[in-house]
């Protein structure tokens, strides 16, 4: 007849848990070391700078003790920055995407060559001034 003290049934349990975790860490990098070598694996990534956006967004949060309104936020990129880009900052900021020309406090804001069409509204004062 086999009998177990409680401490003796106890080791026991924690040996089994260790072999265990033992077996499901050496698993776990085997199985990763295989999607190193495995061409048809995508891996995925963040951009080097989005972790700095969202460590400002929450450090101005901290200062000021508001908190950014994203539904009145957007973002701006150059119109030549890749769409899966474009796509990544918004699901990491939660804020959406506005596109140049745009106003702001009546100015206009601008990255490529200045029209004429983006300065009809200041042409009017000038021309209700100059009246």
């Amino acid at each position: 007849m086999v009998s177990f003290t409680l401490l003796e049934a106890s080791s026991k349990v924690i040996h089994c848990l260790l072999l265990f975790f033992i077996l499901a860490t050496e698993v776990l990098s085997r199985s990763l070391n295989a999607l190193f070598d495995d061409n048809q694996f995508v891996g995925y990534g963040l951009l080097k700078w989005i972790a700095q956006i969202n460590h400002l967004a929450y450090e101005y949060e901290a200062q000021s003790g508001q908190q950014i309104n994203k539904e009145k936020s957007f973002f701006l990129l150059h119109q030549s920055v890749a769409p899966e880009i474009r796509i990544l900052v918004m699901e990491c900021t939660s804020i959406s995407r506005s596109q140049f020309p745009l106003k702001y406090l009546r100015f206009l804001i601008t990255h490529a060559r200045k029209r004429k069409e983006h300065y009809v509204d200041i042409m009017i004062v000038k021309d209700k001034l100059h009246a």
